[in-house]
């Protein structure tokens, strides 16, 4: 823990993995996969939206289902 606590916080960021809101579900799983991640942002005009793999593991046409209708949105800092 006493090493976390050393590092400066540009150490610990990393690009954020974002999708277009089109984007539909069956890609956003190959794009979680191949990052290892569990989440990932769209950006739609002034709004930021996150979908996580939750959100995704509860849709019901992976085919069907667009980035817009998965995401539930953030505030942007």
């Amino acid at each position: 823990m006493e090493r976390v606590k050393n590092l400066d916080v540009s150490e610990l960021l990393s690009p954020p993995l974002t999708v277009s809101p089109g984007t539909p579900a069956s890609k956003i799983i190959g794009v979680l996969k191949d990052a290892n991640a569990y989440e990932l942002f769209i950006e739609d005009n002034e709004k930021i939206g996150m979908i996580t793999l939750r959100e995704v593991l509860k849709a019901s046409n992976l085919t069907q289902v667009k980035a817009e209708t998965l995401s539930f949105n953030i505030p942007k800092l």
